[in-house]
């Protein structure tokens, strides 16, 4: 019989079930259904409209909903019209969009199996759903007080996260019947596909909907956005001196763009009120290339702050431009906490800085740094390492892929890792020689590309190797 299964092996089943498998185990017995229900408001996904909100306050007022919610994820997407089209240019550039038929003929295929009534009857819910459940939501400060209401029922709400979500997985997936779309794609036949909506607004309703005020909610630990604009993030500017991010453990901001000035000011405040961080993650836009100049990307100011977290464990930085000075004050700040840390497509500036010799090899230093300063239990290096010293490294083997080394652990990056984490043998060695040609080199190096064979050898594999690139200009001595 069912209902002499144990719990435990019912809540174990449920947890790998999808959630429209779980909707429809709720109907199999009143054990299934108590451990589904559990599972699946465990996690609420929040989109931009009317209906959304309405079912998260239905289940905030629910008393025994609410107490499962422990995670609110809002995807930010909107239909982004300035006004309603007319039927022609909506079949034309508004209906199938944003459900992944991304190539013309899929798309015209996918419409063929509508009548035009059908296609009317969608038109007309479109129009309902911009005017109605979507722009009621930004009217009237709706928006912010109705998440304020929500989140402030959920009494183990533990993370809330942003995320406009990318659309990239679905655009290969073929035609499907309608019952196999979302909700929102079966009544108006199409979705929101617009990211940076209203430039971050709904992000920082929701920041502060959970974190201003005086009933703040003191369990949430872990707050994550995705898909940000950093050029916007002043708008959060007057709201910083009354957020509360005490209780905030776990941070983990993506910019999809980079931004100086007013932009990081506001992110360093904005990090200061999370005094009590043991995971942080900053991403900022996408790596520019090997065909770039590194002496022309702009500093990352973000760190000139006094930026200081006494509880630091885990730290993921991607994409970010630093002096190999501000690199190190950073990390030896946090050398006492700092057990795990991520670099991906990071680049190194000196700037007005003098060097000479293998001192060139920023990257190689940075690599003694680590091993001599910090006590990691975990490290990863991924993407491209560049320098405005002609120095540049890439863990990639090519066409975008990261090199996987063999089960044995001997590739050159594994070593790399192995050194910072345990120590024992630098897998660079510094050369006590100079011959005359290479002193040639490191007088005019600015005249010639300078690479890190000049001073130093090792043992290359494509897990981590030098990527030729245009030469940089820095002064020598």
């Amino acid at each position: 019989m069912l209902r002499d299964i144990p719990p435990e092996i019912v809540s174990s089943i449920c947890e790998y079930l999808k959630r429209p498998d779980l909707r429809n185990v709720r109907l199999l017995h009143r054990v299934f259904d108590s451990a589904a229900r559990r599972i699946l408001f465990r996690t609420i996904f929040l989109k931009v409209n009317s209906l959304s909100f309405g079912r998260l306050l239905e289940i905030s007022k629910n008393e025994t909903l609410r107490h499962h919610v422990e995670v609110v994820v809002y995807d930010g997407r909107e239909l982004d019209l300035s006004q309603i089209p007319e039927f022609k240019n909506w079949l034309c550039y508004d209906a199938a969009r944003g459900i992944g038929l991304a190539i013309l003929q899929k798309r015209e295929d996918f419409l063929a199996r509508f009548s035009r009534q059908q296609l009317q009857e969608y038109y007309f819910n479109f129009c309902r759903y911009v005017t109605l459940a979507q722009e009621q939501i930004s009217q009237w400060g709706n928006e912010e007080e109705w998440l304020r209401e929500a989140t402030r029922r959920f009494p183990r709400l533990s993370a809330i996260e942003y995320a406009e979500s990318e659309l990239d997985p679905e655009y290969g997936r073929e035609l499907q019947p309608m019952s196999l779309f979302s909700q929102m794609a079966q009544e108006i036949l199409a979705e929101p596909d617009e990211g940076l909506g209203f430039c971050n607004a709904h992000f920082w309703a929701l920041v502060r909907a959970v974190f201003c005020g005086q009933e703040r909610p003191p369990q949430v630990k872990a707050l994550r956005g995705e898909m940000l604009d950093y050029e916007y993030f002043p708008m959060l500017n007057q709201a910083v001196p009354q957020l509360n991010l005490r209780s905030v453990q776990r941070l983990s901001l993506d910019f999809v763009s980079e931004g100086q000035g007013t932009a990081t000011q506001t992110l360093a405040s904005f990090l200061k009120c999370a005094p009590n961080l043991s995971t942080l993650r900053l991403s900022f836009g996408d790596q520019p290339g090997l065909l770039h100049n590194p002496a022309t990307f702009l500093p990352t100011g973000l760190f000139d702050q006094s930026l200081h977290w006494n509880h630091l464990r885990d730290l993921s930085l991607q994409n970010l431009v630093l002096s190999p000075s501000r690199l190190q004050q950073l990390l030896r700040g946090h050398s006492t906490t700092l057990r795990s840390l991520e670099l991906s497509d990071m680049t190194l500036q000196l700037g007005s800085e003098t060097i000479v010799g293998g001192d060139r090899a920023l990257w190689i230093r940075i690599i003694e740094f680590l091993s001599q300063s910090l006590s990691l239990n975990r490290i990863k290096l991924v993407g491209y390492f560049m320098a405005d010293t002609n120095e540049a490294w890439t863990t990639s083997a090519g066409a975008g892929y990261a090199f996987i080394c063999a089960p044995q652990g001997r590739c050159l990056l594994s070593r790399i890792e192995h050194f910072i984490i345990h120590g024992g043998p630098c897998p660079f060695t510094l050369k006590r020689s100079v011959t005359p040609f290479d002193a040639d080199l490191d007088l005019n190096y600015n005249n010639r590309p300078w690479i890190p064979e000049h001073s130093w050898t090792w043992e290359e594999d494509d897990s981590w190797r030098f990527a030729v690139r245009p030469k940089s200009r820095v002064p020598h001595a």
